[in-house]
This record gives structure tokens, sequence and C-alpha cells, in this order.
């Protein structure tokens, strides 16, 4: 099936990449438009130079805070960790250990010297 449009004859084939087409480009305009907004409103609410020392300037007076207002405090750290993270880790850490020095204890309880001298040292039950 042919239609025909102006002095073209196109297929449903052109017709589809025709549409396509023109989808393309009014989205490039479209963009294009709001990338034009986005810069201005940039240029227009961003942090200079200026403004930034304009609002670091000290004043003879503290700054206000309410007695109901939130208490903020900044966590002591060490390169980033805090004391409770610290004991995280260290429990968990602590936990593998030990799971880890069982497993190999059992694991080599079949040695001679093994038997011998730690399993004989802790418990003569263990070393049978």
């Amino acid at each position: 099936m042919e239609i025909r449009l102006f002095p073209l004859r196109i297929s449903r084939i052109g017709i589809i990449l025709h549409d396509s087409l023109l989808h393309l480009q009014l989205n490039l305009i479209v963009r294009s438009h709001d990338s034009h907004i986005q810069d201005a409103f940039s240029r227009e609410f961003e942090q200079t130079a200026e403004r930034l020392a304009a609002a670091r300037v000290g004043t003879l007076y503290p700054t206000y805070r309410s007695k109901f207002g939130p208490k903020y405090n900044t966590v002591p750290n060490v390169a980033g960790w805090t004391v409770s993270q610290v004991v995280k880790l260290g429990l968990r850490a602590g936990g593998f250990g030990a799971a880890a020095g069982v497993a190999a204890l059992f694991y080599t309880s079949g040695i001679p010297r093994i038997q011998k001298d730690i399993l004989q040292a802790s418990s003569p039950e263990l070393a049978r």
C-alpha cells in the first residue's frame, strides 16, 4: 500500500521511518531547550566565591540556638571508624576467628604431634 503525500510516494516503512526521525528531531529540540533553561537556572543560583565569602563573615554574637531545637553533635571517629563500628567489627572478627580455630583444631586432631602437644595438655579426653 502506498500513500501519496505532496509529490512524494511513501510506503509504510517510509512513513514509520519518517515518523521516527520526526520524533527524534522533536526530542532534540526539547532537550536543547531544557538544557538552556537549566543552564540559566544554575547560573542564577550557583555559589560563587563572593557569595560564599559573604556567607562566612563572622558576627559579634554567637548563632542563636533554641533549647527546643535539635542537638547536633559530631561523632568522634578515627579515620572514619566510630567506636560502635569498631566494636561490631571486633565481635564479628572474633566469632569468625574462634570458629576457624575450632575447625582447624578438629581438622588437625588426627596428627600425632598435635595430639601430644595440644590435645593432651588441654584435656585427655580429646586426645583419645
